[in-house]
Formats: C-alpha cells, structure tokens, sequence
C-alpha cells in the first residue's frame, strides 16, 4: 500500500510539474505576442496618435486576458472549442468595439496556443471593421464563421459595410491591423485572402488544425 501511495504521490507531482510548465510556456507565448504588437506600434506612432496607440495597445492586451481567462475557467489545459471559445471573446471585443457579431459554422477543437492567434486575427479585423467598413459608427454587423476543411480550420469574417478600397491588396495595405495579421498567418502557416461582395467584405484565413 505504501508503494502504491508514493507511485501515486509522485505521478501527480510530475502531472503538476508539467502543467506548471505549460501554464508558464502559454505565459511566454502571450507575452511575446504583447511585445511584437509594441514594436509593430512604434513603427506608426507620432505625438498626434501616441494617446490613440496606447489605448489600442492595451484593447488588445486587454483580449489577451480575456482569452488566458476563458481557458482558466474552462480548465481547458491542451484543446479548446474554437466556436465556444470565439462566441465567448467575441462577445467582449464587438461591444468594445461597437459591433454586433455573429458566430457560425462546425465547432473545431484546437489547440490552445493555435486558438489564441486566430482569436487575435478575430479581433485586428473587428478593429479594422469598425473603423473602416462602418466608419467607427456603432452597430454594425460582424460575422465569423468557422469550417473545417481536410486538415485546415477555414474562418470566413465578413461584414455588411461599405466595402473595400478601389483597388484594394493585402500585399500593398500598410496598416498596423493588416501587419499584425499577416505576420500571426505566416506564424500559424496559413493563407489569407480577401473579397469584396455586393454588401460588405469578407475576409477567408486558415491555418492547420494539427
């Protein structure tokens, strides 16, 4: 029995251990995550839009948190359902940012470092929406829908805005939204590409589920 008990006590001293190594690998990653979206930043800050920057800046450390919170409370320590996982943040980050949003679509298990980012790419394009697309008016439409295609999760973001710019390419756009999305879809090894519809636009993005 005494055997049996120090097995037991061990395994569950190596499960902590490993757990404590991933809660802090996760940490790491976050905060990485933080620091490339700062120094994306400087490249676009003058002293007229310095205030502007910090605000936006901490919107979207602010997303972080909600994210590292809905894993906490989900005790969800390797996958998460990605349509749960966004219905919940996006709740969050459309009222924050004045947007009705949507979710859709079949319900995909991902990994949670993998969640995270395309939840960041959510979030850049409910920015870009409202600015753009609405005119950083409130109440518009925000759609997200989530399919799964062989090995790849497939989000399609759309919204029912104004549209996008004559000429429009996300090779050419300079913006620090559509920088942050292009690096997190080359980080995940993704595609990203864009459509302009009669009303509104849609942005497709996917990354490999494994």
């Amino acid at each position: 029995m005494t055997k049996g008990l120090i097995e037991a006590a061990t395994g569950t001293t190596e499960k902590a251990t490993l757990e404590r190594r991933e809660l802090h690998h996760r940490i790491s990653n976050s905060l990485q995550i933080v620091v490339a979206f700062l120094r994306l930043k400087r490249n676009h800050i003058t002293p007229e839009t310095a205030l502007e920057a910090l605000e936006k800046a901490a919107d979207r450390i602010d997303a972080i948190g909600h994210f590292h919170r809905y894993v906490a409370e989900n005790d969800s320590d390797e996958n998460v359902s990605f349509k749960d996982l966004a219905r919940y943040l996006m709740a969050d980050i459309c009222t924050s940012v004045g947007l009705e949003c949507r979710v859709e679509g079949d319900d995909i298990p991902l990994s949670v470092d993998k969640a995270l980012n395309l939840i960041i790419i959510i979030n850049e394009l409910a920015i870009n929406s409202h600015k753009h697309a609405y005119d950083n008016r409130d109440g518009g439409e925000f759609v997200v829908r989530c399919e799964r295609c062989d090995d790849e999760i497939v989000l399609t973001v759309s919204d029912s805005g104004k549209g996008l710019p004559h000429n429009f390419s996300l090779e050419e756009h300079q913006g620090l939204g559509f920088e942050v999305i292009a690096s997190t879809v080359e980080r995940l090894g993704g595609w990203l590409e864009c459509e302009d519809r009669a009303r509104g636009a849609a942005f497709r993005f996917a990354a490999p589920i494994d």
